[in-house]
């Protein structure tokens, strides 16, 4: 209904132009389609939670969260796609519907910041070394993975020596380690639609490889700690291969068996 069209059924008092309340919108929920359905599970498949930022879900900017959950049911695994503001405050009463969300899945897939401290500043160097805690995310007890959107295009991350601008390397991949989670690839990019507005697009092969690894660890979760068989990668710099291991300080043999105890 156009502004004319409007002022006039407004003037004529018509109801069905009745002026109505806005309303407030959710500080989480379950990412739905146009006719508010939510993806089907099936039972008998893990579920991986995707995690993406409310601001994307209120602009309608979820074209990159649905190729993920697509690539994500491809893998055969049940996609949760979960909008909030923030994880640094997942501890808090306000938050345990968002927590039972996540409380539900076998993996999550991350693409907002890191969740430590309430207030970043506090845990930078000089602040309170304490104030960053990620006890709620760690209590959640299942892997945490790390999706890059980047803040660049595609062409530019393709021909960039680099792959990702310091922004990215530090925000995307060095801070969210401190959370303890997993890092995996780039597989959103920023585009400019057809009106120049910048929207994240993502690259259906990249989705793949992150559901791809998302799948795995929930499928890992659900076996058996006997069922399991563990690699351990040991270095070898400078190339020698009487340095195999090296480490300074550290025991090396001593601490390759101590993984094996712990997981019997």
């Amino acid at each position: 209904m156009n502004a004319t069209v409007l002022e006039a059924a407004v003037l004529r008092d018509d109801p069905a132009s009745a002026y109505q309340d806005p309303q407030p919108t959710p500080q989480y929920g379950v990412h739905a389609d146009p006719a508010g359905r939510e993806r089907a599970a099936h039972p008998d498949r893990p579920t991986i939670g995707v995690i993406y930022y409310r601001a994307h879900e209120l602009s309608g900017n979820t074209a990159f969260v649905e190729t993920l959950c697509d690539a994500v049911e491809a893998a055969g695994a049940n996609p949760r796609p979960v909008y909030c503001g923030s994880l640094r405050a997942l501890a808090d009463e306000e938050n345990a519907g968002l927590t039972a969300l996540l409380s539900g899945c076998d993996a999550l897939v991350v693409t907002v910041l890191a969740g430590g401290g309430a207030v970043a500043a506090d845990a930078s160097a000089g602040g309170d070394e304490d104030a960053w805690d990620v006890g709620a995310l760690a209590a959640l007890d299942i892997p945490i993975i790390q999706g890059l959107c980047l803040t660049t295009s595609r062409a530019q991350w393709r021909d960039s020596k680099a792959a990702l601008s310091p922004m990215d390397a530090a925000m995307q991949v060095a801070i969210p380690e401190f959370d303890g989670r997993l890092i995996s690839v780039p597989f959103s990019f920023k585009e400019h639609d057809a009106d120049g507005i910048a929207v994240y697009a993502a690259d259906p092969e990249r989705a793949a490889r992150v559901a791809g690894i998302a799948a795995r660890h929930a499928a890992l979760a659900r076996k058996a700690n006997a069922d399991k068989r563990i690699g351990i990668l040991l270095s070898s710099y400078p190339t020698k291969h009487a340095r195999v291991g090296n480490a300074v300080g550290l025991d090396t043999p001593r601490l390759r068996r101590a993984p094996a105890g712990r997981a019997a």
